[in-house]
């Protein structure tokens, strides 16, 4: 079987692609969690949830999306 780190992504990190695109990313643009407020859950299903949050800074709304790595490593495990 092909593994996809060794095949893509590892020669991919040492291409001169990845050291332009990792030159020109902001890191002062990280978003985190602490930066929304939660306003109410819109949906829910098996692997997490969708609430609609708003970011304090700007005031703008979004539907953020919450999954449990938990869950989706169980789910992962589950399938080998």
């Amino acid at each position: 079987m092909v593994s996809l780190y060794s095949h893509v992504l590892a020669p991919f990190k040492e291409s001169k692609e990845y050291a332009a695109y990792k030159a020109g990313v902001n890191h002062a643009l990280r978003v985190l969690v602490s930066d929304f407020d939660y306003m109410a859950i819109l949906g829910q299903g098996g692997f997490g949830r969708v609430v609609h949050a708003r970011k304090k800074t700007t005031g703008q709304h979004f539907a953020m999306k919450i999954q449990l790595k938990t869950a989706l490593v169980a789910e992962v495990s589950s399938l080998q």
